[in-house]
């Protein structure tokens, strides 16, 4: 049985058992395929791949702390917009398949989203540094679909706010603990506060 590492004090236990149980009760149909431990899983979520033999392989989300838990609502109609918006003909963007709610074994609501194939972002980090029109070209075709959305200024400067807030809390949390993620976020809040 395959235990996920822990990275915050109060993570809930996001195991193999974990999983299999919440899919047992709602996603019976998926309870026995085989289950891949995402070691690339990020801080927020415990990452889960399952493997389907007949259909689209998924991914199986459990947040890692309550405040992760807190966006996974918000997170889940975001996907289902941009799915439906011209972003979506641009970059691609995992298809929500389940919405899991809280229980016994798991004290937070959950998620289940389309596979999507690709390099790992953790893997690639060397390449994202180095200049590529290529990837620029992507990204300003990317921000203007989502200034298409119908965003605003206010919006803007709340979304600059909650970046930098989550680069400071990045710093103050991940460098203490010598985790990768501490590096990630001291060049963020560097960008954002050479941006100023």
């Amino acid at each position: 049985m395959i235990v996920t590492e822990r990275i915050h004090d109060d993570e809930p236990d996001t195991s193999e058992w974990v999983v299999r149980s919440l899919l047992e009760a709602e996603c019976p149909a998926w309870a026995g395929l085989p289950l891949e431990c995402l070691r690339s899983s990020g801080t927020s979520n415990a990452m889960w791949r399952l493997r389907h033999s007949t259909g689209p392989d998924v991914v199986v989300r459990l947040p890692r702390h309550p405040e992760a838990a807190a966006d996974t609502a918000r997170e889940l109609r975001v996907l289902e917009l941009l799915e439906r918006e011209e972003i979506g003909s641009i970059v691609s963007t995992p298809r929500v398949v389940h919405a899991g709610r809280p229980n016994e074994v798991f004290p937070h609501a959950w998620s289940v989203l389309g596979w999507l194939h690709g390099t790992d972002a953790w893997a690639a980090t060397g390449r994202v540094d180095r200049p590529d029109s290529s990837l620029a070209e992507d990204l300003a075709r990317c921000a203007g679909a989502i200034g298409s959305i119908g965003t605003d200024d206010a919006m803007w400067i709340r979304a600059r706010a909650f970046e930098l807030e989550h680069a400071v809390s990045g710093v103050l949390y991940y460098v203490p603990k010598k985790h990768p993620l501490g590096d990630v976020m001291a060049r963020t809040l560097a960008r954002i506060l050479h941006e100023q």
